[in-house]
């Protein structure tokens, strides 16, 4: 197909379409650092409990040491 004919067929961008984009690309990276900080937050809690309290919940100091060596944006 031509130049010409693919070229007809483009549109200049609505403005409002690509604020929208944005605002939803900044909502998302707010989100996804939001999570990071949550993680983190919560391994620092984990670390900081004693083998009473982590029996407590289930867990054990090698289950504990596993999960708080995860980087932040390791699930």
């Amino acid at each position: 197909m031509p130049f010409a004919q693919v070229a007809r067929f483009t549109t200049t961008p609505n403005w409002d379409d690509l604020e929208k984009m944005t605002r939803r690309a900044w909502r998302g990276f707010l989100a996804l650092l939001s999570t990071w900080y949550m993680r983190t937050d919560s391994r620092r809690a984990l670390a900081s409990q004693d083998d009473r309290m982590l029996r407590d919940i289930g867990l054990s100091r090698e289950q504990v040491v596993r999960e708080i060596h995860k980087a932040f944006w390791q699930a």
